[in-house]
């Protein structure tokens, strides 16, 4: 298969058996894309009616499964993938409202049930912003539901949940996924701090759980260790999964014209506003890999693909970054990019005109590819 053979697989949107005489749809880089997600069938024992905020991240299955039982149903995702997804899914569906942002965000309006499977892979503080967000975003008596495994801390958030709500107690379990009913016994005023932090020479901020939030990746420093981002001097710069903007905010610093991507919405907040920190006029696009570029070229993409979604190991995304990158390119141009060392990109880079492991250590390998 060719490289954009694998990018137009990557972004094709992929019809979802259900039973709710709804039609779904899913993609690559979306959870549960290409099998079952255990959390969901657990989670789809609920019981929910009225007003239901559906943040889990399920490409709108539970929202469809609960359809007739509620008044309005908002489905939320900071995931651009997702929401094209779930767009495709809802847009002619009455009573179903799809949005972009993070639960914490100000509410328009509250809600009488939140459905949620708390992000464990992005950390304590992700998990306790996406707790203390449902809380701001129900009425008082209205119902968290939220699915967990034991093996994740369900346990721990738990005890975190019933200190946040007043009230919580484990409803379900099966195979180690265990179904927690919070109740909002109070209202409290939310907010999620975007606390600074410095790396690299930077003072930079982003909300909990954006990729390596509060620290600098070692992937992302071995790269900036290999390569002279001087020499990106006046180029045009495309950076593929910005995160919360290093290699951006460098490579601009260093005199490029960025362009920075993320599937997460966070991701593309925090990238904007470090760029506006430093004065910087760095494009933040909240985008699928290249759903939101044109047919634009780019004189070099700088980047470090994500290899997981939720916590399973998904070649198809770091595959779409790298044939994203082919697209992009003019001729001539070039694709740095940092990887862990087992993961096998070299075959990918065989497309370009040509290739070449620039550096390695004993987790990393920068790989630089021109077109």
């Amino acid at each position: 298969m060719s490289l954009a053979e694998h990018l137009s697989a990557y972004h094709a949107l992929q019809p979802l058996n259900h039973g709710e005489g709804l039609s779904l749809y899913t993609k690559a880089g979306v959870r549960g894309h290409g099998a079952p997600d255990p959390a969901l069938g657990l989670l789809q024992r609920a019981e929910v009616a009225g007003r239901l905020l559906d943040a889990s991240n399920t490409a709108g299955q539970f929202a469809a499964a609960q359809y007739h039982h509620c008044k309005h149903t908002q489905v939320l995702s900071a995931s651009r993938a997702e929401l094209r997804a779930l767009t495709q899914s809802f847009e002619t569906v009455d009573r179903v409202s799809v949005s972009a942002g993070a639960i914490w965000d100000k509410p328009q309006a509250q809600v009488d049930h939140v459905a949620l499977l708390p992000s464990i892979d992005k950390g304590t503080a992700r998990v306790t912003a996406e707790l203390r967000g449902a809380h701001a975003r129900l009425v008082v008596g209205g119902v968290l539901h939220m699915v967990m495994h034991k093996d994740g801390g369900a346990k721990r958030y738990e005890k975190s949940a019933r200190a946040i709500f007043g009230q919580a107690e484990v409803a379900a379990k099966q195979n180690g996924w265990r179904l927690t009913r919070a109740v909002k016994t109070v209202a409290a005023e939310t907010t999620v701090a975007s606390p600074e932090f410095q790396v690299a020479d930077l003072t930079l901020t982003a909300a909990p759980g954006v990729y390596a939030a509060g620290k600098l990746d070692p992937g992302s420093a071995f790269l900036l260790e290999t390569i002279d981002i001087q020499t990106v001097s006046a180029k045009r710069v495309l950076d593929i999964g910005c995160g919360y903007g290093l290699l951006s905010l460098k490579a601009a610093l260093a005199g490029a014209a960025v362009t920075a991507l993320d599937d997460d919405l966070l991701a593309v907040r925090a990238t904007h506003q470090n760029a506006q920190t430093y004065g910087l006029d760095v494009r933040c696009l909240h985008s699928d890999v290249d759903s939101e570029l044109s047919g634009e070229t780019f004189d070099r993409v700088l980047m470090n693909p994500p290899f997981h979604v939720a916590k399973q190991v998904k070649l198809e995304l770091p595959t779409a970054f790298i044939a994203a990158a082919h697209a992009h390119l003019t001729i001539g141009g070039e694709l740095i990019l940092v990887a862990n060392k087992a993961l096998p990109y070299e075959a990918l880079l065989t497309s370009f005109s040509y290739w070449e492991m620039v550096a390695a250590n004993q987790r990393f390998k920068v790989l630089r590819a021109i077109k």
